[in-house]
């Protein structure tokens, strides 16, 4: 495996291979062609540097011809309906999976890698001891997930593709750096660690005995259990493979496997036969599309029944530190403190990022006047809801040891929303110049809200029923002065402006805990009024989805009693319900006149509740459904249009 960093795209000159560009893709097959022809380009791989004609990449995975296959015309190129072979082979092309079983007598041949038993340091430096197994031709190390956690190592995101045999491509997205040893400790050495799931399959295939392999009684191996088949859990490229190599050899015989000398012990690898006499049976079932598998795997857990949730170590402390640290201000709000993780201390620096997306914004907000004007208005309204304060930098960053972050923003179009059609989004993963973002630094805390479904089923037990949702429910709940630093944004209505700085004063969508604190608020407004309404604060805790109420009863008297006691609850602490719907006029209509400007006068009849669109007068859910017919029906394209 080699880990390759991204190259400039030699269509839009972004950051990724070539294939992957967007711009390209979204180009007809004849204009495809014709960009590839123009950047000098191989229309097989579609790299520089060489013909068509002496490319080593594979064919096009819909006709196997020797072109990419973006560059593959469906027109041209469709099996004939009429030649059931031909179509046969063009769907193997894509997938294929067979399954065969067979009776065998005959010896089995085997490679045998060089494995190694090792040690490695935990976080607190106690010594843990693993399998590792050594691979030349690797640029990197690896590490299993599993191994990572049970050290408790610190990991850093990254984003780099590994590519593999036949140009096979996957992601790894975290890294850590680790100290490993020799089991007799004369050898330690620190390196940097990918971290995987699953690094290969148990190694050797097939376990076996050593009795006759006459190994040398003198020698230390590295693994003693190298005959055993058993998991993975390191491997270490050619960096620490050719640092450990020491003088010493020994081939056992003619064509049999070596043993080599390493820092680690000794070490066997190459060929080794061994009979079989008795009679096996050996199924195999062999999947060639690994990502159309995973893909449907995926699609059946979603229907799986999940047992109870078991809280995680991090997510224990994001509810600890929430319990101790939340407080009411003098108008009841909620007042909570960012829940940070101790990599805090390693932000660095992101105004000038912030500062060039904001200019980047700004260009686009002179191109749409419509854009601008409702950009303008929600910023309006944030600082004149005293969300956002204006800061005077030189004063407020006198002290060098607290950490502050800029938000980059940018606006979103959602025409579904019945009340703010644009909505600006803080982003928090903007990484700083050390690589982290301040998401980086956040913990998330745990779901503690109901799953979607269960809820739905809640609601079709009653007979009368009703919604409504918070308004502005994360922008109610405050953040402790002392951390606002870490929510700056830049901005100014007009080019002309001078720009300012501004903090955001309440939890920000876009930040990694912000679900889990206004929720947790909303929950806590709940339990703090258990007493006093005791099924109210229920429905609070358990019909709730997000910002999103949706609950019933069985009579409009006990209806009207609950939404009056629900909002009372709520109302204390800055959670204002509003668009009211209900499957029963006489609810809206015995509404108090107070509440009356926070329904939803629409002609519009079907609000969309929790993802789906409901209808209040037929009591009935609607589901709408856009298909894609412009590409050609595949599996991934059926199986893309089911998970939506």
């Amino acid at each position: 495996a080699g880990v390759t960093q991204y190259h400039a795209c030699a269509f839009c000159k972004e950051r990724h291979f070539n294939h992957f560009c967007e711009k390209f893709k979204n180009l007809s097959v004849q204009d495809r062609y014709a960009e590839v022809k123009k950047q000098n380009l191989c229309s097989n791989c579609l790299r520089s540097n060489h013909l068509k004609q002496q490319c080593k990449a594979g064919t096009c995975r819909f006709c196997s011809k020797k072109h990419h296959s973006l560059l593959h015309d469906n027109n041209k190129s469709q099996t004939s309906s009429d030649n059931p072979q031909n179509a046969n082979e063009q769907d193997s092309a894509v997938t294929v999976v067979s399954s065969h079983c067979s009776k065998q007598k005959a010896g089995i041949t085997q490679v045998l890698l060089s494995t190694a038993n090792i040690g490695i340091y935990d976080q607190s430096g106690a010594h843990v001891q693993c399998r590792a197994m050594l691979d030349s031709g690797s640029q990197a190390n690896f590490i299993t997930t599993a191994l990572a956690k049970k050290l408790n190592l610190k990991t850093r995101h990254v984003d780099i593709p590994v590519i593999g045999i036949n140009n096979t491509n996957s992601n790894i997205s975290n890294k850590t750096e680790a100290r490993i040893c020799s089991r007799d400790n004369k050898y330690i050495t620190k390196d940097t660690f990918f971290i995987v799931n699953k690094i290969t399959q148990n190694m050797p295939q097939i376990s076996f005995e050593i009795s006759n392999m006459n190994i040398p009684s003198d020698i230390i191996l590295a693994d003693e259990h190298f005959n055993e088949s058993g998991p993975i859990d390191i491997l270490l490229g050619a960096g620490v493979f050719f640092d450990i190599l020491c003088v010493g050899q020994i081939k056992m015989s003619k064509s049999g496997p070596i043993l080599q000398k390493t820092r680690l012990g000794w070490v066997i690898t190459g060929n080794i036969s061994l009979p079989v006499y008795t009679e096996k049976i050996k199924c195999n079932l062999m999947i060639s599309n690994e990502v159309l598998h995973n893909q449907v795997e995926d699609f059946f857990r979603i229907e799986e029944i999940s047992a109870n949730k078991q809280y995680s170590q991090e997510e224990i402390e994001c509810e600890t530190h929430l319990t101790k640290t939340h407080r009411r201000d003098i108008q009841g709000r909620f007042e909570v403190s960012l829940p940070m993780k101790e990599n805090i201390k390693q932000l660095g620096q992101s105004k000038q990022t912030a500062l060039n997306r904001f200019l980047s914004l700004e260009r686009k907000l002179l191109l749409n006047r419509d854009l601008k004007q409702k950009y303008q208005n929600f910023m309006h309204e944030y600082e004149t809801l005293g969300h956002m304060k204006c800061v005077n930098e030189s004063a407020d960053d006198i002290d060098k040891t607290r950490p502050i972050y800029y938000l980059p923003h940018h606006g979103v179009i959602k025409e579904s929303s019945t009340t703010t059609k644009l909505r600006v989004v803080f982003d928090a993963s903007a990484r700083t110049d050390t690589g982290l973002s301040l998401n980086d630094c956040l913990k998330v805390g745990p779901t503690i809200q109901r799953d979607l479904f269960s809820i739905i089923i809640s609601f079709r037990k009653h007979n009368l029923v009703f919604t409504a949702d918070i308004e502005k429910m994360y922008r109610q709940v405050n953040v402790a002065d002392a951390e606002t630093d870490l929510q700056r944004i830049i901005w100014r209505a007009e080019p002309h402006d001078q720009l300012k700085c501004y903090k955001l004063k309440t939890v920000t969508y876009g930040t990694a805990p912000a679900a889990f604190l206004a929720i947790r608020c909303l929950q806590q407004a709940a339990i703090d009024n258990e007493t006093q309404y005791p099924q109210a604060s229920s429905v609070i805790k358990h019909d709730f989805y997000v910002d999103d109420l949706i609950s019933g009863t069985d009579s409009i008297e006990s209806a009207l009693k609950l939404k009056t006691q629900i909002t009372s609850i709520l109302n204390k602490v800055g959670f204002p319900l509003r668009k009211w719907r209900s499957n029963s006029k006489a609810f809206i209509k015995n509404s108090d006149s107070a509440d009356i400007p926070l329904f939803d006068i629409s002609d519009n009849k079907n609000v969309k509740t929790l993802g789906l669109s409901w209808d209040s007068d037929k009591d009935s859910f609607n589901y709408n459904v856009n298909l894609d017919t412009s590409n050609a029906v595949t599996k991934r394209h059926i199986l893309s249009t089911i998970a939506k």
